[in-house]
């Protein structure tokens, strides 16, 4: 005799079924029971059906640039909990490297779902994101009104939005002092440190120690030598959005280059790269200079309190303003910057990518963020709960630097954005350090270059 199985949905059917019958026996209790038997079904009972099977679960793509433990390992528990709203998508994270595995992968035509830049410019111009204004105009998460409007600047191209400003955005562009670098030189905090590159640049004469190999060990500072943060230390305008055109030259120009070059050239360069193969320069990364007590200062920004407690956890640090030269001496002034998402016009799952977006301007993303990484969302529903407290020096980039400065720069609307900040440091900063061209050359080359590039890309080359 051939044996049959009753499906787990099946059983549960009879069951209720003779728990429904149960029921109605007891609400009917003293009534007369039937004398007849009741009549024999005409038709028999349909089988009973599998339940069809559990959708298949989706997996997407997600990089992003960054590689410390501390940020990865807090990206990842963030697509894990999103995972968990959202069972039926999975996802998988790489880093992008900031550069060229991202731009092989879009010129291999296998982009990932979904990634994030701090220069989106550079693929909206290049028609290699999808359009995002539909989507977040039936967004019941996403809105414009959401984020500050400068934030959405960075990825809107020719009047259409390419990217959603979320995981980071605040104001980047502070001074952070390491006290005991103060202390071993007989100074205090905060009263001899200086508001200008020209005072600090004379306490790094006096300071910068060599051991008796000749070899630097403490530095009291490596000003950037990048174009993020020159316009606004320095009070210097490089781009007119409706013109599209850079303007990097002139003699306030070269004033900046020279301020920045001679921290460099007067200590040489060489021994600055020497160090920095003992001490990592990147905060987030254990050992840096700055947590190991061999830089003074440096210019950075809302991220550092959460990395300087995760990797110096028993010292305390002070911020203030960023020192300044040139047109902006005597200013308060700061930059505002943003880490966003994209989707890929080639993304495999456009709408789960969206998913994820969403769920990354959630004040519950955002949380695990601001624990796990230090950073600030930009969603201004989380400014509004998020705790100033978490580390200690957050309180002055929430309730000073963003609130009280004079000039707040963003970066520039350009196509030709990752050209000019990637590049700047070297064709021109590092030109000049190593004696390879004057300041005025170098700025003149490179600004040719930047809107040769900036022109290329306008005309859709």
């Amino acid at each position: 005799m051939e044996r049959t199985t009753l499906s787990r949905r099946a059983f549960l059917t009879l069951a209720g079924a003779a728990g429904g019958s149960a029921l109605l026996a007891a609400c009917q209790a003293g009534t007369t029971a039937p004398t007849q038997a009741p009549a024999e079904a005409t038709e028999a009972p349909p089988e009973a059906t599998e339940a069809p099977p559990a959708a298949e679960a989706v997996t997407i793509e997600w990089w992003w640039g960054w590689t410390p433990d501390m940020l990865v390992n807090t990206l990842n528990a963030v697509a894990d909990k999103f995972t968990e709203h959202n069972p039926e998508i999975e996802v998988t994270t790489a880093q992008h490297e900031w550069g060229e595995k991202l731009l092989t992968a879009y010129a291999a035509g296998t982009p990932p779902d979904i990634h994030e830049h701090w220069l989106p410019m550079q693929f909206a111009a290049r028609d290699l994101l999808q359009p995002l204004d539909d989507r977040i105009a039936t967004s019941s998460v996403i809105s414009i009104d959401l984020m500050p409007e400068v934030s959405w600047t960075a990825g809107t191209w020719e009047g259409k939005r390419y990217i959603v400003p979320c995981l980071a955005y605040f104001a980047e562009l502070a001074l952070v002092v390491n006290p005991a670098v103060f202390q071993n030189a007989g100074l205090t905090t905060p009263d001899d440190v200086p508001t200008t590159y020209d005072g600090i640049f004379d306490q790094s004469v006096k300071y910068n120690e060599f051991d008796d190999a000749g070899n630097l060990n403490v530095v009291w500072m490596e000003p950037d030598k990048s174009l993020r943060y020159m316009p606004p230390s320095y009070g210097l305008t490089p781009y007119n959005a409706d013109e599209h055109k850079w303007t990097l030259t002139g003699d306030d120009w070269e004033a900046a280059v020279m301020s920045v070059a001679r921290f460099y050239t007067e200590f040489g360069p060489e021994k600055l790269d020497a160090f920095h193969e003992a001490y990592p320069g990147w905060i987030a990364v254990p050992g840096s200079a700055f947590a190991s007590d061999r830089l003074a200062m440096v210019t950075s920004g809302y991220w550092i309190p959460g990395e300087l407690q995760t990797n110096a956890p028993d010292k305390e640090f002070v911020y203030t303003y960023p020192p300044t030269g040139g047109a902006a001496t005597g200013k308060k002034v700061t930059h505002w910057g943003a880490h966003s998402v994209m989707i890929p016009q080639l993304s495999k799952h456009p709408d789960q990518a969206w998913k994820l977006t969403e769920y990354l301007c959630t004040n519950e993303a955002a949380e695990m963020i601001l624990e796990g990484c230090g950073w600030i969302g930009p969603m201004k529903t989380f400014w509004d709960v998020m705790d100033v407290n978490t580390f200690l020096g957050l309180d002055f980039f929430v309730n000073d630097l963003a609130k009280n400065v004079e000039v707040a720069t963003a970066n520039p609307p350009s196509p030709a954005i990752a050209f000019a900040f990637n590049s700047f440091s070297t064709d021109v900063t590092d030109a000049v350090i190593y004696g390879d061209k004057d300041a005025a050359t170098a700025l003149a080359d490179f600004e040719a270059a930047v809107n040769e590039e900036e022109q290329r890309l306008l005309e859709g080359d």
